[in-house]
């Protein structure tokens, strides 16, 4: 999940490369999944989507 939230950061809106903006793009697409995660009984797995969804949407949860 670490992972996934590095590339979120990083692949803000302002993507310059063909690369990064299809990798936001896909995070993206995957929205829905990262949200239901958000309401996991694991501490770590609840943290980072939180955390993933507040990158690729640009609001604080």
């Amino acid at each position: 999940m670490d992972i996934f939230l590095g590339f979120a950061a990083c692949t803000g809106r302002s993507a310059e490369t063909d690369w990064e903006k299809q990798l936001r793009d896909k995070l993206t697409s995957h929205l829905p999944v990262f949200a239901r995660l958000v309401s996991s009984e694991n501490e770590d797995i609840s943290y980072f989507s939180g955390r993933i969804v507040e990158e690729l949407t640009g609001e604080e949860g």
